[in-house]
């Protein structure tokens, strides 16, 4: 059930679902960002009473560093000037009206009197209700995301011939990835992608050739992944890809860039004589571990296992 303080939206069975179906904090402020209405993640989130927070800044209600620690209302202290988060807010105003802005924040919050550091995306969007202007905010708590892909870094380990990520590094920190999934924390999908026909090939022009390929398909592959994804190289001549964030068949959309990526890259030759040919299986439902997951992927690639 939404919190009301008072009730911002109509009280709708839609209101409620899409207030307390989302692991996100959820809140909605009038015109001078002061608290209208908030979800149970928001509550859970910064420790507050959805009541007490009734018609208090936003900040404030957040427990926003610069708001406790100068004791002034978000919007008076020292930093508000050079708030994201204010900036969002403000943007959604005038002749943005109705159009979503995206941020992402990284500061300290006092939570249940302890001060935390928080790393938040923020999604804020401006509404009518009954003549009022009123914003609509979304805060993802990124946090332990943030922390996961720092890890990742220090985790990474590098495939000499690829130079893209060995199976160490996808055991281990995809493995975070994993967890953060089975924590609702984000979706993942899981590709595994093989090269059918190369060890023929490399009986015809020698192994140079094949090194070669695995080569040019992992540059390939990793100028066309993002950043926030893992992409490792799984076996000799095969390779993993972990994505977070993935919507249901999204994924399908990003191997067909991947495919044309690979067969009209530097060796595209040997993908259009039919000598060489990229084989990918995928796994989208979440698992019981990371490797039931890649075991699924590896399962569903078109002739497992032929040459």
């Amino acid at each position: 059930m939404a919190y009301s303080a008072p009730h911002a939206l109509e009280p709708t069975n839609l209101s409620d679902f899409l207030f307390d179906s989302t692991n996100a904090a959820v809140c909605v402020v009038d015109g001078a960002f002061r608290i209208r209405e908030v979800n149970q993640a928001f509550c859970r989130g910064f420790s507050v009473d959805a009541n007490l927070v009734a018609d208090v800044p936003l900040g404030n209600a957040m427990g926003c560093c610069h708001s406790v620690e100068e004791n002034r209302n978000c919007g008076d202290a020292s930093f508000c000037g050079g708030c994201e988060l204010w900036r969002a807010l403000e943007k959604t105003r005038g002749t943005n009206r109705g159009e979503p802005v995206r941020t992402f924040i990284a500061r300290r919050f006092y939570v249940n009197g302890r001060c935390e550091r928080k790393r938040l995306r923020v999604h804020a969007q401006g509404f009518d209700q009954n003549g009022e202007e009123l914003i609509a905010v979304m805060l993802d708590d990124v946090t332990e995301l943030e922390s996961g892909r720092e890890l990742i870094a220090e985790l990474a380990e590098l495939d000499p011939l690829t130079g893209i990520h060995t199976r160490r590094t996808l055991d281990t920190a995809g493995e975070i990835m994993f967890q953060n999934a089975l924590r609702g924390n984000l979706t993942i999908a899981v590709a595994v992608f093989s090269l059918i026909g190369i060890d023929r090939l490399a009986d015809e022009s020698g192994s140079g050739a094949k090194d070669r390929i695995i080569a040019a398909t992992a540059r390939a592959l990793a100028a066309n992944t993002r950043k926030s994804d893992l992409l490792a190289r799984f076996g000799n001549d095969a390779f993993a890809l972990v994505m977070h964030g993935a919507k249901p068949g999204a994924i399908d959309e990003v191997i067909a860039k991947l495919r044309a990526a690979v067969e009209t890259g530097a060796y595209a030759d040997s993908y259009r004589s039919g000598r060489v040919a990229l084989s990918v299986g995928i796994a989208e439902r979440l698992e019981a571990t990371l490797g039931a997951m890649l075991r699924r992927a590896e399962g569903n690639l078109p002739n497992n296992g032929a040459d």
